[in-house]
């Protein structure tokens, strides 16, 4: 076995590296050489690639898609590339014994990292029950630091669940107002070219929808708008971009760009025109979207990361991501898991609850 560190995507390759994410644990869109290399060159200028590759002969049979971020006072933390824009995020491995050797040299390289944050993976993958098991062989110190709900639509093993939804009298209410109106229009689209002329409208839609709330939009931030055009640019061509326009009385009323992978779509980042909201267009893009996702025989509709109410609506299967943070050094690892303690208490009651979301708050005007 022959484990190497890489800081170039193209030294991996494209073919090779995603025919590995098809036997991993966790295949979703999130894990394919498009996603990590659009996000890198988007958000990665200031930080350094830290990608392990493990070969078997010739063989990838493993990939850490990681990265050395350093913040405001100067600490090193190993993350995965994708951070914070993934759903689902995951080492790339065929078996347990690969992840238990890309864990090792991780710790090997210690010189190079001083803490490693681990976000949203699966709990149906194998690394949410190997990677504290690891560590404590390894003498890392490793804590469970956040979950977070995933609601999914089965639409194969339910077919009749999924009709019950899209048969919903409210549903189809909020539909024919905008069918009323005159001139509605349903647009799946697939091809760049015909999502690009649309994507300025929808960063415009998002950032109006958010502007009514605490939240601001994302696409506030240029940077995040470069990335949703490289997305577009890398992954059509593989059919896993689905971009929706619902239009009604010639004007957008709502819009989601979504994927299609693994035969599920992905409900990624949907908008609508805030001054219709009392006609609930956000409804009517799930919709049409679930109508679209029965009707093409997918087997799953994923709402990913959240636990809106919404989603609990819509939804027939949950389940949840892990975050871990690990440490070298056990005095470190022990004020990270007293500070999660306490917070969990303050959370149960409701003045701790609203001092952590003031806190939340401050510290995102303040940074």
């Amino acid at each position: 076995m022959n484990i190497k560190l890489e800081n170039r995507f193209e030294n991996i390759g494209q073919e090779k590296w995603n025919a590995l994410v098809l036997k991993s644990n966790t295949n979703t869109v999130f894990q394919t050489y498009e996603w990590h290399y659009s996000w890198w060159k988007v958000f990665g200028t200031d930080k350094e690639l830290f990608i392990i590759y493990v070969k078997d002969g010739n063989l990838l049979s493993g990939l850490a898609p990681l990265m050395i971020c350093k913040d405001k006072g100067g600490k090193r933390v190993l993350r995965f590339v994708g951070h914070g824009r993934s759903d689902y995020s995951d080492f790339i491995y065929i078996n347990e014994e690969i992840l238990e050797s890309i864990l090792e040299f991780i710790k090997h390289q210690s010189s190079k990292w001083d803490e490693i944050e681990l976000h949203r993976i699966p709990s149906y993958s194998a690394s949410s029950k190997l990677i504290e098991n690891i560590c404590k062989v390894k003498k890392l110190y490793c804590l469970r630091d956040k979950t977070a709900i995933c609601s999914v639509l089965d639409i194969r093993k339910e077919p009749d669940f999924a009709q019950k939804i899209l048969n919903k009298k409210k549903l189809i209410q909020y539909k024919n107002y905008f069918v009323k109106k005159g001139n509605y229009k349903v647009s799946h689209l697939t091809d760049k070219f015909e999502i690009m002329k649309h994507l300025q409208s929808f960063f415009q839609q998002h950032i109006e929808r958010w502007g009514a709330t605490e939240t601001q939009s994302l696409f506030l931030d240029q940077k995040n708008c470069s990335f949703y055009k490289e997305i577009v640019m890398n992954m059509t061509d593989k059919g896993w971009i689905i971009f929706t326009v619902i239009e009604s009385d010639g004007k957008p009323v709502a819009f989601h760009f979504g994927f299609t992978y693994n035969n599920r779509i992905i409900f990624y980042k949907p908008t609508f025109e805030i001054s219709m909201s009392k006609y609930s267009p956000g409804q009517v893009l799930i919709k049409e979207l679930l109508d679209f996702a029965v009707s093409n025989n997918f087997d799953e509709f994923d709402f990913t990361v959240g636990d809106e109410t919404y989603k609990r609506r819509f939804a027939n299967k949950f389940g949840e991501n892990i975050s871990y943070k690990i440490f070298q050094k056990y005095r470190i690892y022990w004020f990270y898991k007293k500070m999660n303690t306490i917070r969990e208490n303050m959370r149960k009651h409701k003045i701790g609850s609203s001092v952590l979301i003031f806190g939340k708050q401050l510290k995102e005007k303040i940074c």
